[in-house]
């Protein structure tokens, strides 16, 4: 079963800012798909992301302990 969260939460989850994520959405370069709810008139549509697409790019991210030291 696909789940769901908002952009604000899977930024928060990954470590960065909702600002940053909404500035990668800007420029095209965001690492993951972003489904956009549409709203009605006059409000802002609602951003979500899958939590697995989120999961999976912090995986492939991540840096190995080892490669720091």
């Amino acid at each position: 079963m696909e789940q769901w969260e908002s952009l604000k939460s899977a930024a928060r989850r990954a470590g960065y800012a909702y600002n940053t994520f909404k500035k990668w959405r800007y420029l095209g370069i965001m690492p993951f798909p972003i489904h956009e709810d549409r709203a009605r008139p006059g409000q802002r549509p609602k951003l979500t992301v899958k939590v697995q697409d989120v999961d999976a790019w912090k995986e492939k991210a991540r840096v190995p302990v080892s490669s720091v030291l």
